[in-house]
């Protein structure tokens, strides 16, 4: 409290300071309850490699007017999992959080096959908050694999009756691991699946979901060369996401396409490059720089004019249908590299609504029940066929 300068009264000199009044101090001590405490990591595991953070939340039920100051320690495993700066969380006055990084470094990482190892955070005394929570436990997740030293049946049985005799496949590692194992196991063989046998193992008919992308989302998963799946959104904004089933980890880039890109007509060329439409538009996208993805325009029909979706990329070879609807023409199109697209065929038969393949050097189209053969530049009209099939190690 200031006191400020009296009426017909002076201050005696002992209770001022360069000719001003000092100031009383006077405390209030609150009688409320004190806010409870309660925590959270941002993920329940983290993992070993590659290197992540993970946050530690503590939250206040209510703001606080002074600091709030959460010490803990550390299991004695700690030191040789994770890294962690500090010893306590302080909750800034006013404020109804503060939080904490734990962290996994190359410093840190060993090539032992572990299972999940617990890190456990045991809080000590609380200044002005309280909790119920004594400790709260980080799981560390080893990015190690173990070996599989064995794979076969139940008493190496290999010959069965057809009616009510069975196999039991089993396999084992060497060392017990963080994660499950999964083998893929291909049958093959003049026995029938469904007839002559069938299969079953605990998880038959469980599914999981690995991304939720949402009701806004549009568009389909693209198998890129390497084994990672791609998928265009723009749910939330441009977004590329690659998702690799060995890390089992996404990664999620953000681009500016400038305008609207069709999503579902996406055709993979490289482990980089992925080509799709925009209205007159066959544009490449470009993400060997993840910081830096580019769309470039490689053929433009021009005004009037579309792309049709059901392009095709096989090797080098991309081929394309273009109709002009003012000029009612519908030409088909082959782009070999870098070389501009060349015409190569024209369609009297209407619009191109079909994928269009090349297959042993002839070219066709499927639309609807028909396939289309392309003979003399020109798709004819008839039916060939309607069990038509593609041998799929040539079209891709």
């Amino acid at each position: 409290m200031q006191p400020g300068s009296p009426t017909n009264a002076v201050y005696n000199t002992s209770l001022t300071t360069n000719g001003i009044a000092t100031p009383i101090n006077l405390e209030i001590t609150s009688d409320d309850s004190l806010p409870v405490a309660t925590y959270a990591f941002s993920s329940p595991t983290i993992q070993e490699f590659p290197y992540e953070e993970v946050t530690l939340i503590a939250t206040l039920s209510a703001a606080s007017g002074l600091d709030v100051t959460i010490p803990f320690t550390l299991s004695d495993n700690a030191s040789t999992a994770v890294e962690v700066l500090s010893s306590e969380i302080v909750i800034s006055a006013g404020q109804l959080t503060g939080s904490i990084t734990v962290s996994t470094t190359e410093a840190l990482d060993d090539d032992d096959v572990e299972i999940l190892e617990p890190i456990i955070f045991t809080f000590g005394t609380i200044t002005n908050a309280t909790t119920d929570v004594t400790d709260i436990t980080l799981n560390l997740e080893s990015d190690d694999d173990p070996t599989i030293n064995a794979i076969g049946t139940t008493g190496g049985v290999t010959s069965q009756v057809e009616n009510g005799g069975s196999f039991e496949v089993i396999a084992s590692i060497d060392l017990p691991s963080s994660k499950d194992i999964s083998i893929p196991l291909t049958f093959a063989g003049e026995a029938i699946f469904d007839q002559d046998y069938s299969i079953d193992f605990q998880t038959k008919g469980e599914q999981t979901t690995f991304l939720d992308l949402g009701t806004q989302s549009f568009g389909k998963m693209n198998l890129l060369p390497d084994g990672r799946l791609l998928y265009i959104t723009n749910f939330d904004g441009w977004k590329l996401r690659f998702y690799d089933s060995t890390t089992q980890l996404w990664t999620v880039k953000d681009f500016n396409p400038q305008e609207y890109i069709e999503t579902n007509p996406v055709q993979v060329f490289s482990n980089t490059e992925v080509y799709s439409i925009s209205g007159s538009r066959l544009i490449k996208i470009d993400f060997s720089n993840l910081e830096d993805i580019s769309i470039t325009t490689v053929f433009d029909g021009g005004n009037d004019s579309s792309v049709r979706d059901g392009f095709s990329i096989q090797g080098d070879t991309i081929l394309f249908g273009v109709d002009n609807w003012n000029a009612n023409s519908h030409r088909l199109f082959r782009k070999v590299g870098d070389n501009a697209a060349e015409i190569i065929g024209d369609h009297t038969g209407g619009d191109f609504s079909g994928k269009i393949l090349e297959i042993d050097n002839q070219i066709y189209m499927l639309n609807g029940g028909n396939v289309l053969k392309l003979i003399d530049g020109e798709f004819q009209n008839n039916q060939i066929s309607n069990n038509f099939s593609v041998d799929i190690s040539k079209t891709i």
